[in-house]
C-alpha cells in the first residue's frame, strides 16, 4: 500500500519565512497543521481594521483574540483529525516597530506572551536586525541587559523571561567564520509519535536577502545573506 503524509497549512497565516518538509512513515496517512504568526511587532493589545477578500473586520488584533482564533483551529482540527497534530510557529518581525507597551520594555512582554500562546518554532524577520542580532539574542535567552548599557532602568528591573522558541534560520551566516549566528541552527526537525514510529517535520528558517536595504548597516554588516531558494534547497537535500 501507497504511504503517504498529509500537511495541512493554517490560513491563519502565510509562512513567508519558512520552508515546511515532512518524511514518510509506515502509517496510512499523518494529518499535521501548522498554525503560524507572522509580522505580529509586539502588538499585544493593539486593534485595527483589517481588509479580508469576504469584507472588512473592525476590531482585529489583540494577542489574546490570536491565540483565542489558534486554540479554535487547533480545537476544530482534532474533531476532525483526532490522531492529527498541531503546532505553532512564527515566521518573523516577532518584535520591532512595536507599540511602547512592547517596545519600550524591549518587546520582553512579546517574548512572554509568545510563551503562553506555545510557540514552538521562530526564525528572523528584518525587524530582528533593528536593535542587532545581539539584543535579540539577549531578550529570547532571557537575558538581563548589562548594568552599563544604555537600555532604559524598568527595562533592567523587568522580568527576563527565556523564549521556549527554537530559533530556526539557514540562510544568515557570519562573513568571518560561515557560521549562523548564535548558535541557531538552520533547521529543526520535529517528530510526531504516529503508532509504533513517528513523522519528522523538517522546518527551515530564512529571511529576505534585501536586509541591506531594510537595515541600518550596523546592524547587519557583520552577516552574508544568502539566496533564499538555494539555501532551502541545500538543507531539503541534508533532511531528506
Amino acid at each position: 500500500m501507497k504511504k503517504h503524509i498529509v500537511l495541512k497549512s493554517s490560513v491563519l497565516s502565510v509562512l513567508t519565512g519558512m520552508s515546511l518538509l515532512v518524511s514518510a512513515v509506515n502509517a496510512d496517512q499523518v494529518d499535521v497543521q501548522i498554525l503560524g504568526v507572522n509580522d505580529f511587532h509586539g502588538a499585544i493589545d493593539q486593534t485595527s481594521t483589517a481588509y479580508m477578500p469576504d469584507g472588512k473586520i473592525s476590531g482585529a488584533g489583540t494577542a489574546a483574540q490570536l491565540d483565542a482564533y489558534m486554540d479554535k483551529a487547533q480545537a476544530d482540527f482534532a474533531q476532525t483529525n483526532p490522531n492529527g497534530t498541531s503546532f505553532r510557529v512564527q515566521a518573523g518581525d516577532m518584535v520591532g516597530a512595536s507599540p511602547a507597551n512592547s517596545g519600550l520594555l524591549q518587546d520582553e512582554p512579546t517574548v512572554q506572551i509568545f510563551n503562553e500562546m506555545n510557540v514552538e518554532y521562530g526564525t528572523l524577520g528584518n525587524h530582528e536586525f533593528d536593535e542587532g542580532l545581539a539584543e535579540y539574542n539577549r531578550i529570547m535567552t532571557g537575558t538581563a541587559p548589562a548594568p552599563d548599557s544604555t537600555i532604559n532602568q524598568i527595562t533592567k528591573d523587568y522580568s527576563h523571561v527565556p523564549s521556549n522558541q527554537t530559533i530556526v534560520i539557514a540562510n544568515v551566516v557570519d562573513k568571518k567564520t560561515g557560521d549562523t549566528p548564535y548558535n541557531w541552527k538552520p533547521y529543526a526537525i520535529k517528530s510526531i509519535p504516529v503508532n509504533n514510529t513517528s513523522v519528522k517535520v523538517g522546518i527551515i528558517g530564512v529571511v529576505t536577502t534585501e536586509i541591506p536595504d531594510l537595515v541600518l548597516k550596523q546592524n547587519y554588516e557583520q552577516y552574508d545573506f544568502l539566496d533564499e531558494a538555494e539555501t532551502i534547497a541545500k538543507y531539503a537535500k541534508e533532511i531528506c
